[in-house]
């Protein structure tokens, strides 16, 4: 630690790599050295990318660490170096080793990190070098330990220390002795001082006495059947440790662990019981037996070398695999599915954390759905993801989890999915649209509203048309604008969803305002906001006040835009929507300049400055 910590307060030393096999205490060595160190004025991110299973999604789990929420569609790797470009913050990136390859991203993100952001740091941790100009490089190897002598009863050393700790958490009777020093180092020794192999052999404690462990661990080392082990065979000592623990279990427990595999990162009691049959005294046994982890939150974790482990296992098991992943994605997507009234209303806010918190294990819950054909459950979750990804603008990866979805149920020639297909293509052309994409948008919508048509499907239809009347409204194809409107509204009536109604309202006013007809832009921007109070939807509300406050402004009613508009700040701080902040500011400082107080107008303007030249779209220029 003090190695490490040293190498952190050179001004020459911004990318550290902690090297090691799994299980050598890596990831304990950064984040204590993160706890201890000072001098970080912006302070220490912790960045877990174990459960990440595609580089490009490093850049939305730094933005999480960071509390960062994306604005626009505009590159989301430039945002965050935006972001980052005045931090003095120390960025640890756990677990790298499986997101590098000789066309990885993630070689670019980090020199791009270097390159731009000149007060990040950056700690890595990986059992593989980096190789960057620049990297420093501390190798972990496990804990020294004295070779043991039955006459010494000096120190003991770190690793029988922890040992001994393990092992009083297991058995609260047991005390460490200097007679006992001796053996406890030959344990450590045969798990070559790994502290994750140190902890798990001292969880064997309320079974075995000192003497038999050692035994059981002389006999693992050379076990045959451990060489079918999808673990490195760097690993040997560690996967005997890991392979006994298992062998101690009893099937039920086995059974579990094999099923807890399936998690990405960490999950909550009750994911664990629908989706393992794990219950509370079979979480607690494992924990007992340090093969399961309390993490933050009241959640639990695999270590990564444990889940591997119990994965293996569970592949042995005919469909075993198979039948627990697809419980996983049933659970996770239900879960999604049940919260779009939630991340539409009120609850806005609380929705789109729960499901920040769950990402990892969602987004393997979509992919394994759609791998099997489970598109119903897709479906279903498709509108809540759909507004998950514009809140968080994280629009490049919505497009490909929907564009993957809509090609393999394009492969099933399932025709009964056909409503599940146009619903999808309707999701898919919305977030197109955010991306720029306009004629891959067109082209999804139109098919989109064929099979909805089709199917007899209002409500999905509804949203269709909502969507491409915002292509046209962002087209600023006016006439094709009022044609979708007319059918919007149509649709909303009969299908009571007012979120439709409550945008077309928004997009009508817009283009009253735009047409000249001032008094009839102001009568659909009173409906509209009466509509989006009336859902409770923050962001709705957000959109109907910043789009339409110019309506007020130009009639002079500036007392009523200043106290809306100051409402939508208030609002775009509590959802920590960045480019709406902005936005709003610029139409403060609008407010301002256009009743003669230039000096007001002048702060908001530049209070607005910082935020859009970070989201970098043409609002920055006309600030």
């Amino acid at each position: 630690q003090a190695e490490l910590a040293a190498l952190l307060g050179r001004d020459d030393c911004r990318l550290v790599t902690l090297l090691g096999l799994g299980g050598v205490g890596k990831t304990r060595l950064a984040i204590e050295t993160a706890r201890a160190i000072g001098g970080f004025a912006d302070g220490v991110a912790f960045v877990s990318l174990a459960p990440v299973t595609d580089p490009e999604l490093i850049v939305p789990a730094i933005a999480d660490a960071l509390g960062i929420a994306f604005a626009g569609s505009d590159n989301l790797r430039a945002q965050l170096l935006a972001r980052l470009r005045d931090r003095h913050i120390l960025l640890v990136l756990d677990n790298l080793e499986h997101l590098l390859g000789p066309s990885s991203t993630s070689y670019s993100l980090l020199e791009d990190i270097l390159q731009f952001t000149p007060a990040v740091t950056l700690v890595v941790t990986s059992r593989e070098r980096l190789r960057l100009a620049g990297e420093w490089v501390l190798e972990l190897a496990g804990l020294a330990v004295e070779a043991p002598s039955a006459g010494r009863h000096g120190n003991p050393g770190s690793a029988v220390t922890l040992f001994a700790e393990h092992a009083q958490r297991a058995d609260r009777s047991f005390r460490l002795t200097p007679a006992q020093h001796p053996t406890i180092a030959t344990i450590c020794r045969l798990v070559d001082g790994l502290p994750l192999g140190i902890e798990l052999a001292a969880a064997w404690i309320r079974l075995l006495t000192l003497d038999e462990i050692v035994q059981e661990l002389g006999r693992g080392l050379d076990a045959v059947s451990l060489a079918a082990r999808n673990l490195p065979a760097r690993h040997h000592s560690l996967r005997a440790v890991v392979d006994h623990s298992w062998q101690l279990l009893d099937a039920e427990a086995q059974a579990v662990l094999g099923r807890l595999s399936v998690f990405q990162g960490s999950f909550v009691r009750e994911a664990a019981a629908r989706v393992a049959g794990a219950s509370l005294p079979a979480l607690a046994n494992l924990v007992d037996k340090s093969l399961l982890r309390r993490v933050s939150g009241g959640q639990y974790a695999l270590h990564e070398v444990i889940r591997q482990y119990a994965e293996a296992r569970l592949r042995e098991q005919g469909d075993g695999w198979d039948s627990a992943r697809d419980q996983h994605a049933a659970y996770y997507l239900e879960r999604v599915a049940e919260r779009e009234a939630r991340i539409k209303g009120p609850e806005q806010a609380p929705a789109v954390a729960e499901i920040v918190a769950e990402i990892d294990n969602i987004r393997a819950a979509w992919r394994w759905a759609i791998l099997r054909g489970q598109f119903a459950a897709v479906g279903q979750a498709a509108e809540t993801m759909q507004w998950f990804y514009e809140f968080r603008g994280w629009f490049p990866e919505a497009t490909a989890l929907f564009a993957q979805a809509i090609s393999q149920l394009r492969a099933s020639a399932d025709a009964a999915d056909s409503q599940t297909l146009g619903r999808l293509l309707g999701h898919y052309g919305y977030l197109a649209i955010r991306l720029g994409s306009y004629a891959d948008a067109f082209a999804a919508l139109a098919e989109s509203q064929a099979l909805l048509s089709n199917a007899g499907d209002l409500l999905g239809l509804g949203r269709t048309l909502q969507y491409q009347m915002s292509a046209a409204w962002w087209n600023r194809n006016f006439e094709e604008t009022h044609r979708l409107l007319d059918r919007c509204f149509d649709v909303a009536n009969a299908t009571g969803d007012y979120h439709v109604r409550a945008m077309s309202l928004v997009i009508a006013s817009d283009c009253a305002f735009a047409e000249g007809k001032a008094e009839e832009a102001e009568r659909l921007f009173r409906a509209a906001l009466a509509d989006w109070r009336a859902i409770g939807n923050p962001h709705g509300l957000i959109w109907c006040i910043t789009f339409c406050s110019r309506v007020l402004l130009a009639q002079g009613k500036y007392q009523e835009a200043e106290r809306l508009l100051r409402e939508s700040l208030a609002l775009s701080h509590a959802t920590d929507d960045l480019y709406s902040a902005a936005v709003t500011l610029r139409y403060l400082g609008r407010a301002a300049f256009q009743q003669g107080d230039s000096e007001t107008a002048s702060y908001f303007f530049r209070e607005a400055l910082p935020q859009l030249r970070n989201i970098g779209n043409w609002e920055y220029v006309q600030v």
